[in-house]
Parts: C-alpha cells; structure tokens; sequence
C-alpha cells in the first residue's frame, strides 16, 4: 500500500510528498501494536542460541564478502565451457562452428 499512494502522489503532486505515506503508515503500525500486542516475554527466560548465533554469522559474512569480492576475483568471468571427463557442454555464449577437441581425460586413461 505504501509504494502504491507513493507513486500515485509522486505522480500527482510534488515528489516531495512520495515520502509522506510511509512515514503515516509506519506511525499508525506503530500505534496500533503498542495498543493491541501483548508481551511475550517467556516467565524462565531463555538463553541466547550460540551455534545459530556463529552459524549466521560465518554464512552473511561469506555470502556478502562473495558478492562483494567476487567480480574482482574473476568469479563472475564467462567460461567458454564446463568440462566434464566424458563430456563437453557448450555455453550459451560460445559460438565456435568447429567443435573443440577431446578433453585428455574423456578415455578415463589419464
């Protein structure tokens, strides 16, 4: 709803405006959960989960330093093709008429 009244205002009126929906309805949310959500506290408390803890850590971490990281390291590079031992799948983006010669270990004999 809000980038709908957004574009719609944007369109409208002034760009300006385009901020004024979100901010009504996060204030209203806001409001109504202070009013109508009740606490849900446990009474005996509970403890902090330390492997899911480093686990998410240790997956975000490698996951943006691979975004981040990758194009510099050549990851994002097109292959002209995978190779397999007894196969050849060409690319998409290989368009060589000739078919390129046997990989040394397609026999199994290497």
């Amino acid at each position: 709803m809000g980038p709908l009244s957004s574009g719609v205002l944007a369109t409208v009126a002034d760009s300006r405006w385009a901020f004024v929906p979100p901010v009504v309805l996060g204030l209203a949310v806001a409001v109504a959960c202070w009013k109508l959500v009740t606490d849900s506290k446990a009474p005996e408390g509970r403890a902090l989960d330390w492997p899911g803890q480093i686990t998410i850590a240790v997956g975000l971490t490698a996951l943006l330093w691979g975004i981040i990281e990758g194009g510099d390291r050549g990851w994002a590079a097109r292959r002209s093709s995978v190779r397999w031992p007894s196969r050849r799948w060409p690319s998409p983006a290989s368009s060589s008429p000739r078919p390129a010669p046997p990989h040394p270990c397609s026999t199994w004999t290497c």
